[in-house]
């Protein structure tokens, strides 16, 4: 058990030194170019499933996934092990007495026959929830870390400073200018493909958590949808150590002990039938209970993920407060400029929704005050032009005193008066 534990820990680290080498969403700089709800999905999401398949693999490996009884009254021998294996790979069932409408009852059997595919079916599922990350990773390809390295602490030394702001505002005009040059269409640039990539990612996060629901649902014969629910409300989990034969959900779905047919294995060519207890069965109703309350929590978490991107899509007003929640120091007011002021050309820049959405990586990575200094670059302003305070005081000041338009008249006639 150590050894396989020790081996997800050796996996765990060279993931991430694989992620840190490609310049992902998270590496060895910090820099993070995905929401949290994104890492909830291949991270969190995806070694919890890959601890969980290790986990029943190990109850393959050091203890007995089923174990069959022999029937002492057969005259038969069967070994041990090949009742085991018959069991495993034919399926087991349980009977259910359903009441007829005249009052006849009658005995149906639900076979049980996912426990052989668990340990699979949560790998591929790990495996799911990693595919959108990736697909993201290949649309940024490591293009924020390589704009903000050495700018994500807010001391920094100042030669290296001025030379990272004019990279990174040289790297901004230059693709403004390929974005209006003759030939390129409306809004497109050499980042032109990150927002979209984002949003693909985040559809397909969406698409996934449902995805893997409904997939459940099938794969437990239907029994998945209200798992948690049956479970929160049944009497049994009110009444944890009673004696009472009430309804279980959990052993409705996911039975300790079932039947076992052994057609082929009797003398006389008969049925007979063996009791198993299935001891994998006790692990797995609990990961599964956890992974209803997390899927259901992770799809609602992923709506509003996406209702954020979508916001960003439709409404430029919602980009620029985006982005001043990381750039705190920042005025909306020289953001604004920066985002729908008049470009080059016939071009402006509100259409750059790639420009504006890279601006929102590089404020949530960089320090607040380098953020402010890149806006005020952009803008060809001091620091103290786009600070929130500076521009405030300044329209108090425009508020507060009027100065007429012929100041020079006016200051002329008083004095003629004076010396009246």
């Amino acid at each position: 058990m150590f050894q396989l534990f020790g081996s997800l820990k050796t996996a765990i680290e060279s993931h991430q030194q694989s992620t840190q080498s490609q310049s992902s969403s998270k590496n060895s700089s910090g820099v993070i170019t995905e929401s949290t709800v994104s890492r909830l999905h291949y991270q969190l999401t995806f070694f919890t499933l890959i601890s969980f398949s290790l986990l029943l693999t190990a109850n393959q490996y050091f203890g007995e996934p089923i174990h069959c009884a022999k029937k002492a009254t057969t005259a038969t021998v069967i070994d041990q092990k090949l009742l085991n294996a018959y069991c495993l790979v034919h399926s087991t069932f349980t009977e259910v007495q359903t009441q007829g409408i005249n009052g006849t009852s009658s005995t149906t059997r639900i076979y049980h026959r996912y426990y052989q595919w668990m340990t699979i079916a949560l790998f591929l599922q790990a495996i799911a929830f990693y595919v959108p990350h990736y697909i993201w990773g290949q649309f940024e390809g490591g293009l924020v870390e390589n704009l903000v390295s050495g700018l994500e602490q807010p001391i920094v030394d100042p030669e290296l400073r001025t030379a990272k702001l004019h990279q990174l505002t040289a790297f901004f005009e230059r693709t403004r200018k390929l974005a209006n040059s003759k030939g390129i269409g409306r809004g497109v640039d050499s980042h032109g493909r990150l927002f979209a990539g984002h949003l693909l990612s985040e559809v397909l996060n969406l698409l996934n958590v449902l995805g893997q629901i409904v997939f459940l649902d099938r794969f437990l014969g239907g029994q998945f949808f209200g798992y948690g629910w049956r479970v929160v409300t049944s009497q049994q989990w009110k009444l944890p150590f009673s004696s009472s034969a009430l309804s279980d959900p959990m052993l409705e779905v996911f039975p300790s002990v079932a039947k076992c047919a052994m057609d082929s294995l009797d003398q006389n060519n008969t049925s007979s039938h063996t009791v198993c207890l299935l001891a994998e069965n006790i692990l797995a109703e609990k990961m599964y209970l956890f992974l209803w309350f997390w899927l259901y929590a992770l799809l609602l978490a992923t709506v509003c993920s996406l209702a954020f991107s979508t916001a960003f899509l439709l409404r430029p007003s919602a980009r620029s407060t985006f982005i001043r929640h990381h750039c705190r120091l920042l005025s909306r007011h020289c953001l604004d400029e920066v985002l729908f002021g008049a470009g080059d050309g016939n071009h402006s820049r509100s259409s750059s929704l790639n420009e504006a959405f890279l601006l929102y990586l590089l404020a949530k990575n960089l320090s607040p005050i380098h953020c402010l200094d890149l806006v005020a670059s952009l803008q060809k302003l001091s620091v103290d032009d786009c600070t929130g305070s500076k521009h405030q005081l300044h329209q108090q000041q425009q508020q507060q005193f009027y100065f007429p338009a012929n100041v020079e008249e006016e200051c002329e006639k008083i004095m003629t008066i004076n010396n009246e």
